[in-house]
């Protein structure tokens, strides 16, 4: 697919009268030009065909969810199936009480099965603590020989093999058997032709086609946001942050339909909070928070504003994950020291033995977040634990193997265009 380049100006703001000088950056222009403006664009609603045949899907997955099953795996395999698939959410209730029962079960019995194999022991184990269900990483112990190593023969289980690789990365620290499963896996499936292709699945494609076309309607309503001034800013922030205060009054105004205005004091908040400071992570959790219906409570802000340690770490990851990897090209821009020179300077090392420690601590920083999610009772619901989550996952995504947040191009235009251009067939 051929993309056009931004035909927008780029915005230079003259003030003879400011002391600042602030390094530019030469930005490459966007090669969306007003694709999400021009492109026609139509609302999914209720006479829409594939809308009908996506709830009777809908409908039949939710009895495959509550049918009765002779073996637990049964479930497990439908669960790891509507996650892989991206329509989980649709099925949040039933999924947690299929879960919890399991949980129960095996908690009951202090230990999985002995008869059961690696694929399904990695299975569980993954599916109840991405949910939240602490299980012991002592499950695996039975896959080691006599010299305290995984078995050989494991190599031969090819699903099971997958499974506890995603396994080991909900791992927390202590857990050592886990470190040792990923490099196990990783070492031997490097040496493995894998193919892990999924069915396409209609009910699937209909949904993410129906999801594609909000997305597509909220792009273009983004991509229309007024531009003014904020005088008490300076010029460079003046047309961000109008732009912002553009959204909250949006917000604000469905926000006080359902009684719930006390999101946007907070969120506001968090903005003032974070205009000095590079990382405003926090201030994306607290926005999207605000968009999250029920669940943005008062008690939910609260809780945020207490910067809990699960934030802390998704900070230090995106923090330390752009550092990383856009280290050279700030510096071309005499950009403030990033953490990469901070710590050379500070422990005459190598740039490369910064990085490794720093990809430590990255790997310390997730095995937090993966105790918080498994500490219940959680102190907040778990949907806002996942909101976080789900955000510091966006950070692999941008920054995994470089800047793809300032440079574009590769991995991420590829899954812009997945998700907001081209339409599964159907």
């Amino acid at each position: 697919m051929s993309l056009p380049a931004s035909a927008i100006p780029t915005v230079q703001i003259n003030n003879p009268k400011s002391d600042v000088n602030r390094p530019l950056q030469n930005y490459r222009p966007s090669i969306w030009g007003d694709r999400f403006l021009s492109n026609p664009m139509t609302k999914p609603m209720e006479n829409d065909g594939n809308l009908v045949q996506h709830q009777r899907l809908k409908e039949e997955v939710q009895r495959m969810l509550r049918a009765p099953v002779r073996k637990p795996l049964e479930k497990l395999e439908l669960i790891d199936a509507i996650q892989r698939l991206g329509v989980s959410y649709h099925f949040e209730r039933e999924i947690d009480d299929l879960l919890g029962g399991i949980h129960e079960y095996h908690s009951s019995k202090k230990h999985v099965e002995i008869d059961e194999d690696l694929y399904t022991v990695a299975l569980c184990f993954r599916l109840l603590r991405q949910h939240g269900y602490n299980i012991s990483s002592h499950v695996f112990n039975k896959f080691k020989d006599n010299k305290g190593n995984f078995k050989e023969s494991l190599v031969h289980d090819m699903r099971g093999m997958l499974c506890l690789y995603e396994a080991s990365y909900l791992s927390v620290h202590g857990e050592d058997i886990l470190d040792e499963a990923l490099k196990f896996c990783t070492t031997k499936l490097e040496s493995m032709v894998a193919n892990d292709l999924i069915p396409s699945d209609l009910a699937t494609q209909l949904d993410f086609n129906i999801l594609q076309k909000q997305y597509q309607m909220e792009i273009c309503h983004l991509s229309k946001w007024e531009r003014s001034c904020a005088d008490q800013l300076p010029e460079y922030m003046k047309l961000v942050y109008n732009t912002l205060l553009d959204v909250f009054e949006e917000i604000e105004e469905e926000m006080s339909k359902q009684g719930k205005l006390y999101c946007i004091f907070y969120a506001k908040a968090e903005y003032m909070s974070n205009a000095q400071v590079s990382c405003a992570y926090c201030l994306l959790t607290t926005v999207t928070l605000a968009g999250m219906g029920e669940n943005a409570a008062k008690e939910a802000f609260d809780w945020l504003f207490t910067h809990p340690k699960i934030l802390k770490e998704a900070e230090t990851i995106c923090r330390l994950m752009d550092d990383i990897v856009s280290n050279e090209l700030e510096q071309q821009r005499e950009h403030v020291p990033s953490v990469i020179e901070c710590y050379m300077k500070l422990h005459g090392v190598s740039k490369q033995e910064a990085i490794d420690e720093f990809q430590k601590q990255i790997v310390s920083s997730w095995k937090n977040i993966n105790k918080e999610l498994i500490l219940r009772p959680t102190q907040v619901p778990m949907p806002l634990l996942v909101l976080v989550l789900n955000l510091t996952r966006v950070m692999d995504l941008l920054y995994k193997d470089k800047d793809a947040y300032t440079q574009g191009g590769g991995v991420l235009i590829e899954g812009i265009t997945l998700l907001l251009v081209d339409p599964v067939p159907i």
